[in-house]
């Protein structure tokens, strides 16, 4: 058997194609490695695999197969990648992101920073408490990313199971995976939002379009927006400020009458909210509440850096790819 790795950097990743020629086969595969570590350790699991082929009929060690397992997960992860990366480039270079996140992209070390720094409702300080033991437990259950951790909790039985194997508490998970849920965008109907009018209902129920996550994919999913007035006859203000709703309730705690009056105090986006700061927000959306009398309660600068906080992670996410 006769193996032959090529590493290429193609910006911003490093590409390695690895080629296997065994019994006149030939097997190639390529992947995208995000982390010079990762180069490391793929080649890593290349000589792993042709010491395999060497002693095939010796038994291995139960600590070597364990880790070639491992490596052999993270070879696929690193394929999964590069098919995405290959799809990115069929679309001209344009990410388009989709109204959810993709939680594989925040590392568990990463979101152990965001917790850490997140305000918590009271019910969930626990999250707060002995955090760097936690998340080692986390860490040795081979646990790499959100998107895996929030699997690990998905059910009941793998909760328990999650439980047994990390020796962190039932109780513990249970608001963790409460908390990795409201890190993903909520879906809010169109008719919620305030000042949309029975006409322009009608005509997007008619084009398929009755919640927040109908009408940003379908309006990011277009390279040329003059197609929306071609598909759905209403005007371009109206079909922006809808974009616009649509993004801004994708933050946690942000509901159709909260994306208003953000919008209306001249926050456009998810972005214009990251780049805010709460005391200058709870400023701007005062000064609109005070006029259009969307809300009742009294907000203060807690609940703006509620929403900042949580929109800066959605830009993290979308914009740099891998949160690492």
């Amino acid at each position: 058997m006769n193996t032959k790795l090529t590493v290429y950097f193609d910006n911003p990743f490093w590409v390695g194609v690895f080629e296997r020629l065994d019994d006149g086969l030939l097997e190639t595969s390529i992947v995208v490695l995000v982390q010079s570590q990762r180069i490391m350790r793929f080649m890593l699991l290349i000589k792993l695999e042709q010491e395999s082929g060497k002693q095939e009929n010796k038994k291995a060690s139960k600590e070597k197969r364990e880790e070639l397992e491992q490596l052999k997960f993270e070879k696929k992860a690193g394929e999964k990648e590069g098919k995405e990366k290959g799809a990115l480039i069929k679309n001209g270079g344009v990410d388009k992101v989709g109204y959810s996140l993709d939680l594989s992209k925040i590392s568990i070390e990463a979101y152990k920073e965001i917790l850490k720094n997140q305000y918590l409702l009271p019910s969930r300080k626990i999250l707060h408490q002995d955090m760097d033991s936690s998340f080692d437990a986390i860490h040795r259950c081979r646990i790499r990313n959100l998107g895996e951790l929030k699997n690990a909790l998905s059910t009941a039985q793998k909760l328990s199971t999650f439980s047994e194997k990390s020796g962190l508490s039932k109780d513990y998970l249970t608001i963790l995976r409460r908390e990795i849920g409201s890190i993903e965008p909520k879906v809010v109907l169109i008719k919620e939002f305030p000042e949309i009018d029975e006409k322009t209902m009608d005509l997007l129920t008619v084009a398929g379009l009755k919640s927040s996550k109908d009408y940003f994919e379908f309006y990011d999913s277009l390279k040329d927006k003059n197609e929306i007035t071609q598909k759905i006859p209403i005007s371009e203000d109206k079909q922006q400020e809808l974009y616009c709703l649509c993004d801004l309730v994708r933050i946690n705690g942000v509901g159709a009458v909260a994306a208003k009056s953000f919008f209306d105090a001249g926050y456009k986006s998810v972005s214009d909210i990251a780049n805010t700061n709460a005391e200058e927000m709870l400023e701007r959306v005062s000064a609109v509440n005070d006029i259009k009398q969307y809300y009742k309660a009294k907000l203060g600068t807690k609940d703006m850096q509620f929403c900042i906080d949580f929109a800066r992670i959605i830009v993290s996410v979308e914009e740099n790819f891998v949160i690492l």
